[in-house]
């Protein structure tokens, strides 16, 4: 059996791949659109201490490798597979392709336009109507004074900024003089879901918790439930969650990704198909207290040309890096 696992941010989560570079005075995140899967793995185990009492993999003392709190919360919860995220809005649901979210239901429509490169001027926009969703980034900026908490990122008296995330549904309208004019309003009660697989599911079945979520002491609900299904069929997919490989970008050898993907072709934007290669981290191990490597990846919504039926490509797919929405 699968469970669907359901986060809804209370408030804007603070979701970060990393320092952006060369900025010393202050320093700056970038702002993720969705959560690190090992930020889900580490949730999925609270969700876990909590439902059973067995709290041994949540208070790991003495770790010096910083993959090793993952290792081992997956092997106490038996997680076998863990694949998302799409984006739950009024029971709807969608992936995300940058910073824009396209409904399953336009899932072959998207592919078809990225594969055979059938795309002009604000042709995402043209897919997704005038009525779509997208992510804005809220800055906070602040004065770190903890000594302890901002070692070996913010020195104590120097300014930082914080980049939150949120969901808006933009309203696009063109005056006579076809000049583009967009109206913003927040989006409430939306949720990232993802299908995971676990050997024990009664443990983690009917739960619903609110716990920390992502940086910055941020809340969300959290609800684990039957069902939830994963499709392997088709010669195409969506990249639903970064697909981790080890190389040097943005000169990458397919074939030193992973066999079974046979073409990267792109994503869908208003310039047209673009091929992008991003970063992925692997997140900050609070046990071991040591950041987790940071990888090249093939970026959310970009199709692919598979081999063979997979639900996930590339590196650390055990712990949900690199889930393959198919395209039938």
């Amino acid at each position: 059996m699968t469970l669907r696992l359901l986060i809804k941010p209370i408030e804007a989560p603070h979701l970060t791949r990393g320092m952006v570079g060369g900025i010393d005075v202050i320093s700056t995140t970038y702002a993720l659109h969705a959560p690190l899967l090992s930020t889900v793995v580490g949730l999925l185990a609270n969700v876990y201490c909590e439902a059973t009492g067995n709290t041994s993999i949540c208070n790991l003392q003495g770790l010096t490798n910083c993959l090793d709190s993952l290792k081992k919360a997956r092997e106490e919860m038996g997680l076998d597979m863990l694949w998302g995220p799409l984006v739950v809005v009024n029971n709807k649901r969608y992936f995300i392709a940058e910073d824009k979210l396209v409904p399953i239901d336009k899932t072959k429509d998207y592919a078809d336009r990225v594969v055979n490169m059938d795309c002009a001027e604000d042709c995402l926009d043209e897919l997704l109507g005038n009525e779509q969703f997208r992510f804005g980034v809220i800055e906070k900026a602040g004065i770190a004074i903890d000594r302890e908490r901002f070692t070996g990122t913010v020195k104590p008296g120097f300014m930082y900024r914080q980049r939150f995330t949120w969901l808006y549904r933009i309203h696009v309208t063109k005056d006579e003089r076809e000049t583009r004019r967009e109206r913003r309003d927040a989006v409430e009660g939306w949720g990232y879901e993802y299908v995971v697989k676990v050997k024990n599911e009664d443990v983690l079945k009917g739960t619903r918790y609110i716990m920390r979520f992502g940086g910055e002491g941020r809340q969300a609900i959290v609800e684990v439930t039957a069902g939830g299904d994963v499709d392997q069929g088709g010669d195409y997919g969506i990249v639903l969650s970064p697909v981790i490989f080890t190389g040097d970008a943005p000169f990458v050898n397919v074939q030193s990704i992973d066999n079974d993907i046979e073409l990267v072709y792109g994503l869908l934007t208003n310039g047209g198909v673009k091929q992008r290669v991003s970063t992925a981290s692997l997140g900050f191990s609070e046990a071991a207290r040591c950041r987790r490597p940071i990888y090249p990846a093939i970026p959310l919504g970009t199709v692919i040309r598979l081999r063979a039926p997979r639900t996930h490509v590339g590196l650390f797919t055990e712990f949900g890096y690199g889930s393959i929405l198919t395209v039938k």
